[in-house]
């Protein structure tokens, strides 16, 4: 017989050691994200079995729609696989939105020690910054990718650098708090050395969410004083000759007004600006119901021969962007399902920032995950690389269920308790 105290213990206790293997290792070791991710869904799924007659907390509104529409957003992929539009392999990486509910409604009842994001994240941003330095300064690289691609290199390591600054804001210990910041700051090393602009375009909405955050010791003058000193720290790796930051700001820039003065298609801005207007064609030719999963690039070959969109798109199979690619393949529900799976716990999360001292933070480490990722998903199918999916569909579960179970005890049945 199961001693269930025991086994709760010893659940939460292997569960939190494998959330610092995942966050930790998650871009210097190939799959060490996957493994962990797996290893937790099978804790979860025996843990639920085990405390099926335990007391739980009640559902909230913002939880069943949450479910709803991640339900959605795989159905209606789904449905169209049933419909003959693709085969059985795009169900691949959204299917890890669904593996990842089990371990929220696990999480949820026995809740998860929220200090190991903050060490996992740590460790992780430095990890990412030594490997960065490796690849960027001693082997020449132009721009560090870990094991991965630079662009998702630099977004997963821009998370961990953020997680990290939550836990200097959450920490009372002096030195826990510079070895916090330091880490911080070897990871943004990670994602400057990256070239990943797609994650760059996220730290406005970022600085604002940590100007809004509101502590025993904040003040309007020190929130003024970390804003100008940020500010320097961006413009000095702007101008820096040796990170890959203004050559690659400087391009974008240039790439989009060649485009809409000039009608240059090929570059890289370019390229993405021309397959977004063959994203909405198609989805205008399909009455806004969307052309099925996998069919961006057939519909694409239609346009090129009706001379609709440059030629030169007939080598990409997808439009580099989770919202358009939702929006043509499964047309207006498939991008509503998106956004709602996105922003119903973003909303639950920001109602919570100025909340007591842990669900503040949990709530903080939740904004910054959704924020991060809505800004990745302007510029590539975010939702459809395996490691990006399940960093995203597990780290949420865990973080959403732990915010859940520390509220358990409030009965208030807003929307977004």
């Amino acid at each position: 017989m199961i001693n269930m105290a025991n086994f709760k213990l010893i659940s939460i206790q292997v569960i939190s050691f494998l959330v610092v293997l995942m966050l930790g290792l998650s871009l210097v070791v190939s799959k060490a994200t996957g493994y962990s991710a797996l290893a937790i869904l099978l804790i979860s799924l025996l843990g639920i079995w085990l405390t099926r007659k335990d007391s739980i907390p009640k559902w909230k509104s913002w939880e069943k729609w949450w479910i709803f529409s991640i339900l959605l957003f795989f159905g209606l992929i789904l449905l169209d696989v049933i419909m003959g539009h693709g085969d059985v392999s795009v169900l691949d990486s959204p299917s890890r939105l669904i593996l990842a509910i089990p371990v929220f409604i696990y999480i949820r009842r026995v809740g998860l020690d929220a200090d190991s994001i903050w060490v996992a994240s740590a460790i992780g941003s430095v990890l990412a910054g030594i490997y960065a330095y490796y690849q960027h300064t001693i082997l020449a690289m132009n721009m560090a990718e870990g094991f991965t691609s630079h662009i998702y290199f630099g977004q997963i390591a821009l998370v961990l650098a953020l997680f990290s600054l939550v836990g200097v804001l959450k920490s009372e210990r002096l030195w826990v708090k510079a070895i916090l910041l330091v880490a911080a700051g070897i990871g943004f090393y990670a994602v400057l050395a990256s070239g990943s602009r797609g994650g760059w375009v996220a730290i406005p909405a970022i600085i604002m969410l940590f100007m809004s955050i509101k502590t025993q010791k904040s003040s309007f003058s020190k929130k003024i004083l970390f804003l100008g000193v940020l500010i320097i720290a961006l413009y000095s790796a702007y101008q820096n000759p040796q990170l890959p930051v203004k050559p690659r700001i400087d391009a974008a820039v240039n790439n989009v007004i060649a485009y809409y003065e000039e009608g240059k298609v090929n570059t890289s801005s370019g390229f993405r600006l021309e397959m977004w207007k063959a994203a909405w064609l198609m989805t205008e030719d399909s009455y806004f119901l969307g052309v099925g999963e996998a069919q961006y690039h057939s519909n694409l070959e239609k346009l090129i021969k009706e001379g609709k969109v440059d030629k030169r798109l007939d080598y990409f199979s997808a439009p580099h962007s989770q919202y358009f690619n939702s929006l043509s393949e499964q047309g207006v529900l498939g991008l509503a399902s998106l956004l709602l799976m996105l922003l119903i716990p973003l909303k639950t999360a920001l109602s919570k920032l100025n909340s007591d001292k842990k669900s503040k933070f949990l709530a903080l480490y939740i904004a910054i995950l959704i924020i991060t990722y809505m800004d990745f998903m302007l510029t590539a199918e975010t939702l459809e690389r395996q490691l990006m999916v399940v960093f995203y569909a597990f780290i949420l579960s865990i973080l959403a269920g732990m915010m859940v179970q520390t509220n358990k005890g409030k009965n208030n049945e807003s929307f977004t308790s």
